[in-house]
């Protein structure tokens, strides 16, 4: 879907179809930005040997 017909509109008509499109392509800009934003944070320490459930929750 390319192309839009709007030679039937009022030019205040094509102008308002226009920012509602604009408004869409922001918004699906801005969600792609904030996926994209996601970093997972990692530990940099090592665990030596082996921790039970229980110590970990015991830990906190």
């Amino acid at each position: 879907m390319e192309r839009l017909e709007v030679g039937d509109l009022t030019e205040e008509e094509v102008r308002i179809v226009k920012e509602f499109i604009d408004s869409i392509r922001a918004r699906r800009a801005e969600k792609l930005r904030r996926s994209e934003e996601i970093r997972f944070k990692s530990w940099p320490l090592k665990v030596k040997g082996r921790l039970t459930r229980e110590e970990i929750y015991d830990y906190l």
